[in-house]
């Protein structure tokens, strides 16, 4: 992917991630945590499982991550 697409999804998940916290933190429940991967391929035919099992990679390894960063 080239640099400027990957600062642009990251950028655009950075966005997402802050104002789902914003909404988390007013609400009287437990906050609402999301976990997002993504995978790029310059054209996707032929390759879309890979590609979905590459962002479901990252997703659980962001996943995992968090868990492990707020101790549940």
């Amino acid at each position: 992917m080239p640099d400027k697409y990957v600062l642009e999804v990251e950028q655009y998940i950075e966005k997402v991630h802050s104002e789902l916290n914003g909404i988390s933190n007013s609400l009287p429940f437990s906050p609402i945590r999301v976990s997002i991967g993504y995978e790029y391929s310059p054209s996707s035919y032929g390759v879309m499982r890979q590609l979905f099992n590459k962002a479901d990679q990252k997703m659980y390894k962001n996943k995992k991550t968090k868990k492990m960063l707020i101790g549940n």
